[in-house]
């Protein structure tokens, strides 16, 4: 259920006054202020968002207007639900960040991002991520830990210039919903970390619009001779390069990823695109096939992630953190994980396997390890590895044995955001 949450109404001083909206003319200026800043299909996006996204509200959006009216900064929450293991948590992305070019350095997007954060407790957000420019929300407690954007480059002359027989494919429809289900969770099984979708946020992804909007997709549906669903890909309007991307994909079979490519490379060179990029994960089925033809790693950008409180983070992820104990030499374990992270630490305090509390050590201790904070959260997420940590930050260590249990916790994994817009 998504939660009331209070409007923002504040005087900055200089004629400037910090809000939410309260009726459909803000949201239109908000919207206004997005296509001035980033390109004419942003505004719409914003606008569609706000006025029917099933996990957001206007509460969502914050903006900053001057004297005159005009609204000269913004930025919005975007809500997700992450899976991670068997626990689903919280999760909040700064969305749209924007400000008038007359209106920057002067301090409105650090006010806005208090108010967000305020926001991400309200909603009981443990996370929070952002997909924005190079170091930029490192000051704001952001850092690299996900991947995004890039993956895998295939030219369309190693792409199959011929549709597979028996396969054809067309646009999709909200009476495909259960198939489309059925097949993200195959796209999903395996990752460590993916995206909750809801049938809502899946009519939300399907709904028709009236006119391309920076977020909307073409989702297409590869069918089998006798109509059954064989797989689906989702293709964005708009992105920054010249290349047809693929933003998801999932098959039931071989012969239908053939048709799919087959499409993909009929579709490129008809709008004159140089290469198809598939912006998946490296276990997904498409990618596997594509990689047979040729395809080539381009590696990937990250998503920036901001976590409020280490300690609430574990306790949302106990039920993952359990399950992979109970599955390993330390199933029934008891005994207390001591992390230090020098100007504070935490303490996991395991009882018959089950994680009974996460707490601040009264004392340091001997901590089991020790790591700057910012460097525990790519740990925690499964992006990187001890070995990893340690090469870039020399002041990661740990203690003898608890290196198993640290990585029986805290596995490397493969993690991927199919997003929920």
């Amino acid at each position: 259920m998504t939660p009331v949450l209070p409007r923002v109404n504040e005087a900055l001083g200089n004629g400037l006054t910090l809000r939410t909206p309260a009726g459909l003319d803000d949201v239109e200026r908000v919207a206004a202020l997005a296509s001035t800043v980033f390109g004419p299909e942003v505004g719409p996006m914003m606008q569609t968002l706000l006025m029917r996204h099933p996990s957001m509200t206007w509460a969502d959006q914050l903006f900053v207007e001057n004297a005159a009216g005009e609204v000269v900064s913004a930025l919005c929450l975007i809500p997700w639900t992450w899976r991670y293991g068997r626990a689903e948590i919280a999760v909040g992305e700064m969305g749209v960040v924007a400000t008038a070019v007359d209106y920057r350095r002067r301090g409105l997007v650090r006010r806005q991002v208090d108010f967000f954060k305020a926001r991400l407790a309200e909603r009981g957000c443990v996370l929070s991520i952002i997909q924005g420019i190079p170091f930029y929300y490192r000051q704001f407690g952001y850092d690299y830990a996900l991947p995004l954007e890039g993956g895998w480059r295939l030219e369309l002359r190693q792409a199959p210039a011929a549709p597979e027989a028996g396969y054809s494919l067309r646009r999709a429809t909200l009476d495909d919903l259960p198939a489309l289900q059925a097949l993200y969770a195959r796209a999903v099984r395996g990752l460590t970390i993916y995206a909750v979708r809801t049938p809502e946020i899946w009519h939300y992804l399907l709904e028709p619009y009236t006119t391309p909007v920076a977020d909307s997709r073409q989702t297409w549906v590869v069918c089998a001779a006798d109509g059954a669903i064989a797989g689906y890909t989702r293709l964005p309007e708009f992105h920054f390069g010249t290349e047809l991307v693929v933003d998801e994909a999932s098959l039931v079979s071989a012969s239908a990823g053939v048709a799919l490519l087959a499409h993909l490379r009929r579709q490129a060179e008809g709008a004159g695109q140089p290469f198809i990029r598939l912006n998946l994960p490296g276990s997904n089925d498409l990618v596997q096939l594509a990689r047979a033809f040729g395809a080539a790693s381009e590696g990937t950008y990250s998503w920036q992630i901001f976590v409020p409180d280490l300690a609430a983070l574990l306790r949302a992820i106990a039920p993952a953190l359990e399950d992979r104990l109970a599955d390993s030499l330390y199933a029934g374990l008891t005994r207390d994980l001591r992390i230090n992270f020098y100007r504070d630490g935490l303490a996991l305090r395991f009882a018959q396997g089950r994680v009974q509390e996460v707490t601040a050590p009264a004392e340091p201790g001997q901590a089991d390890l020790s790591l700057p904070a910012w460097a525990f959260v790519p740990l925690v997420l499964g992006h990187r590895t001890l070995d990893e940590l340690r090469f870039a930050y020399p002041d990661t260590s740990w203690r003898g044995e608890a290196r198993l249990l640290i990585e029986t916790l805290f596995p490397r994994g493969e993690a991927f955001l199919y997003t929920v817009y």
